[in-house]
């Protein structure tokens, strides 16, 4: 998990538990990323007693300081890098949207202190893709996160740039407006979700990456109009990897078209239907990721009720077709349509949003042009500069590289990062069961189940508790 409301880096461990989440020790260890075990590290230590770790969501009651070091990859690691290991964590109400270790990437974050501290970044920027994220071979890419920059291999077209809005329902404080959301039916037909008489009200949302959705979409009118158009109906919700998205009614036809949003400023970002409905995918029993192709996911959280009023939230497979770069030093963040490619061009990025090719060399005399830029603190997403993009900046002072990051730690290696391997299953059989939405996915036949080797990165990751539907499972 890589969310941007926690400073502090947490890895689960030495013992596991899932909170009833999953049955088994094994199925624990996948549903955690994991599990940090200090006794096969020669590096683990204690935080110095002058050592006060940022504040966090939880109370530091409920989790333990150590450090160790940390394997950024590129030949750079973090020696004694302070970490948190959480002691008491029931209350911290996570649930099955993000049970894994978390890599703070908060205002106060640890990572980026340290990291600009040792002339690594320029800024506090961000580049996200999550990559294809299928269930076929063709279906599948790995993604990346930048760490100080982006990854221009992975845009395609003009970025848009907007700044970072004020607004306290968005943790992440990246909105953005969608003018229409319309599905492309496989004959060619087209059918706006939006109501007809909609007038030209635009529909804000929040970008939370880590999110296991596509979209937290309210029902009404929205779900509501997108089950009408492609008849059929909320069957149940997942418990699996995809936590709480909409099981849809298999006995009915199952929608074979793709789902296009449309931004005020003019970006479309289309979701190709092998990204937007999937099966049902679960840890199974050993710890194996396992499919129940009886159980269709729409890749949709509906906000029902209860939530009908949240701020819709745009999550990680909204990235499947788009890239992101945010940088909270120039209070602003980016979007372009995705590049679905293994190509890498790494792009580093100051405080005041300007880019220049990455090196891993530095000056040593860094330059105050690369402190973070105040921008407008107040800004809104109604304010932005919409269709704006990235220029090159000169490189003044520290050349710094953007670094996708492949995190190690001692003892530990953080397979649930962005840098998936194509899953292999030789056969994805067809459940005969159902259950209903609070019941965890049958145990699968020995085909049915995906290779653990090189997992992908299937598992729900950091969302700020405000944004969390109340429809939960018991």
């Amino acid at each position: 998990m890589v969310p941007r409301d926690s400073n502090n880096t947490f890895l689960y461990g030495p013992k596991c538990d899932a909170l009833n989440l999953v049955k088994s020790n094994a199925a624990c260890n996948t549903f955690r990323g994991g599990i940090y075990d200090p006794d096969k590290s020669r590096s683990k230590g204690t935080p110095a007693s002058s050592y006060t770790p940022p504040p966090d969501r939880w109370s530091s009651t409920t989790y333990d300081m150590f450090t160790d070091s940390l394997d950024l990859g590129k030949n750079i690691s973090i020696k004694d890098f302070p970490m948190a290991g959480p002691r008491d964590y029931r209350n911290w109400d996570l649930q099955g949207y993000d049970p894994q270790n978390i890599i703070g990437m908060g205002p106060g974050s640890t990572l980026v202190e340290a990291s600009r501290k040792a002339r690594r970044i320029a800024s506090d920027a961000f580049g996200f893709y999550w990559g294809l994220d299928g269930v076929g071979d063709t279906d599948q890419m790995g993604g990346s996160f930048v760490f100080g920059g982006y990854d221009k291999a992975k845009t395609y077209g003009d970025g848009h740039t907007q700044l970072l809005s004020a607004t306290q329902a968005c943790a992440t404080r990246m909105v953005v407006s969608i003018k229409d959301i319309v599905l492309n039916f496989a004959n060619g037909t087209d059918a706006s979700i939006f109501p007809k008489d909609n007038g030209g009200t635009l529909l804000a949302a929040c970008i939370v990456p880590e999110r296991p959705c596509l979209m937290d979409m309210p029902l009404t009118p929205y779900f509501q109009n997108l089950l009408d158009a492609i008849k059929n109906e909320e069957w149940s919700r997942s418990v699996g990897v995809d936590f709480w998205n909409v099981v849809l009614n298999p006995n009915n036809p199952i929608f074979t078209g793709d789902l296009t949003f449309t931004l005020d400023n003019g970006l479309q970002i289309k979701i190709p239907n092998r990204q937007l409905i999937v099966p049902e995918r679960y840890v199974n029993d050993n710890g194996d990721l396992a499919v129940n192709s009886s159980r269709p996911v729409l890749r949709i959280n509906s906000l029902q009720n209860t939530t009908g009023t949240s701020l819709p939230i745009l999550g990680r497979y909204f990235f499947t077709s788009a890239y992101l770069m945010g940088n909270r030093d120039a209070n602003q963040f980016t979007l372009w349509q995705a590049n679905p490619t293994s190509d890498t061009n790494l792009v580093s990025v100051n405080g005041k949003n300007e880019a220049f090719a990455a090196t891993q060399s530095c000056a040593t005399k860094p330059t105050a042009s690369l402190a973070p830029d105040q921008g407008d603190n107040g800004g809104t997403a109604g304010n932005a500069t919409a269709g704006s993009s990235l220029r090159p900046g000169a490189i003044a002072g520290i050349a710094v590289g953007g670094v996708v990051i492949a995190l190690a730690s001692v003892g530990l290696i953080w397979w649930y990062l962005m840098r998936k391997r194509k899953a292999r299953a030789e056969t994805l059989a067809a459940s005969s069961n159902t259950q209903e939405a609070q019941e965890m996915p049958p145990s699968p036949k020995a085909e049915d189940v995906l290779s653990t080797q090189g997992f992908p990165h299937f598992f729900p990751h950091e969302m700020p508790s405000e944004h969390r539907p109340a429809e939960m499972p018991a």
